[in-house]
């Protein structure tokens, strides 16, 4: 199984390519893909959860998504701080 920080790379990587509802979304294509395993899509997925924003739970606490759905920009900051915070890990 490839490290968090590869994983987040390949969802960077393949953003502007596969993103249409959020991070979960691309992790699961990817997987449907081939790209990654099914153990590794857990893993993100795991990975988005445990480091969602801090205020994305006290605006929609029942809504799956952390950022408003279609927001590119802040997904894509996030994406590149948690590549940045994982490449020594």
């Amino acid at each position: 199984m490839r490290n968090i920080n590869k994983l987040l790379q390949l969802v960077s990587d393949n953003f502007d390519r596969l993103f249409d509802t959020g991070l979960c979304g691309i992790a699961s294509d990817l997987n449907w893909s081939r790209v990654i395993t099914s153990d590794e899509e857990v893993r993100l997925k795991d990975f988005i959860e445990i480091n969602r924003p801090d205020w994305s739970s006290f605006i929609r606490p029942t809504s799956a998504y952390h950022w408003k759905p279609g927001r590119v920009a802040p997904r894509k900051r996030w994406l590149k701080r948690h590549i940045r915070r994982t490449a020594n890990a």
